[in-house]
């Protein structure tokens, strides 16, 4: 965040803004934290069983959330701290057809270059990048969540297909069950470009 900041002159934000969001026009895309949230965005929570006992217990003492009935609530924690955690790794809030834009222009307007080398030999990630092989060929994407969701981008070029799922919450076995699902229809179904 800082390194941007210090090139750009902008803050994270704005400079993420305009750089991408507005040119791509992902008018359903905002940082949480900085930009007002536009309405029809609903909250999530955790699974509490899905954090490790020290991210539980740093969240429980840091802001004062605390486990009910199998789920970690967030509702009274200050939204600045759920907001800005992990800002520039999370915090992009998005809808799919916005996340589509986005796959458009990484994997097919601009040059991937640097993100597509492994960041060591044998890796199967690159500069923000996981690269990789799936029934449906080569695949590249990511998958990641937040504080109060998660979400799967992946991309295979060899059937010019892009598959996008969001969860509302973290630590879902759903959204992996869904995905493994669709790569078989994709699959049995033949479908390309």
């Amino acid at each position: 965040v800082e390194v941007i900041e210090a090139v750009t002159g902008q803050t994270f934000a704005q400079a993420v803004r305009t750089r991408f969001f507005d040119h791509l026009h992902m008018d359903n895309t905002f940082i949480r934290g900085f930009e007002d949230i536009p309405n029809g965005y609903v909250e999530g929570t955790a699974q509490c069983d899905s954090f490790p006992e020290t991210v539980i217990a740093f969240v429980a003492t840091a802001y004062g959330a605390e486990c009910q009935q199998g789920r970690l609530a967030t509702a009274d924690l200050p939204r600045t701290a759920l907001e800005t955690l992990g800002l520039g790794a999370d915090g992009v809030i998005t809808n799919a057809a916005d996340l589509i834009r986005w796959s458009n222009y990484l994997f097919k307007d601009s040059d991937l270059g640097a993100m597509m080398q492994p960041v060591e030999p044998d890796a199967t990630y690159g500069l923000g990048l996981s690269l990789g092989q799936s029934m449906l060929g080569a695949a590249y994407g990511h998958a990641g969540g937040g504080a109060d969701g998660e979400a799967r981008l992946w991309y295979f070029p060899e059937r010019d297909i892009t598959f996008v799922a969001f969860a509302n919450g973290i630590g879902s076995p759903g959204l992996g069950r869904l995905a493994a699902q669709v790569y078989v229809y994709v699959d049995q179904a033949g479908l390309a470009n």
